[in-house]
């Protein structure tokens, strides 16, 4: 299982900060606006790695945190989704600005989840075979 989550902190890490290159280009007004499916499409694939991440580490890190990293991937693309309709006008930068917190927010939490499995499986492996 090792493997596995590290390919989905590999594709959060990947799609994450694409997206996020994205977003800051299209934010400062010098991205193209037909890559935004782009965005949109790397955005929803980090946050079905967060979600699987997240539904994997249940019962190897605390509940709490692992919950946390169920609602925060069905939050982001939620956000991003509903993005434009939010507060328009003079406003809608609050919206942009929390969407932005959302997404590093998202690639941090699968770093903390996959970090936290990968000492959780090392002192597995390192407690004596009598203990297991």
């Amino acid at each position: 299982m090792n493997s596995t989550v590290t390919i989905f902190r590999w594709v959060v890490r990947l799609c994450g900060v694409l997206a996020l290159l994205l977003g800051l280009g299209f934010w400062a007004g010098h991205g193209n606006m037909q890559l935004l499916q782009l965005h949109q499409g790397l955005g929803y694939l980090a946050a079905l790695s967060l979600l699987a991440v997240s539904v994997l580490s249940f019962g190897k890190v605390p509940v709490g945190l692992s919950a946390a990293g169920v609602l925060w991937a069905l939050l982001v693309p939620a956000l991003g989704h509903m993005q434009t309709t939010l507060l328009p006008g003079n406003n809608h930068w609050i919206v942009e600005v929390l969407h932005l917190i959302l997404g590093v927010g998202a690639i941090g939490l699968t770093e903390a989840l996959g970090g936290r499995m990968n000492k959780a499986a090392a002192r597995v492996e390192a407690a004596p075979r009598a203990e297991r």
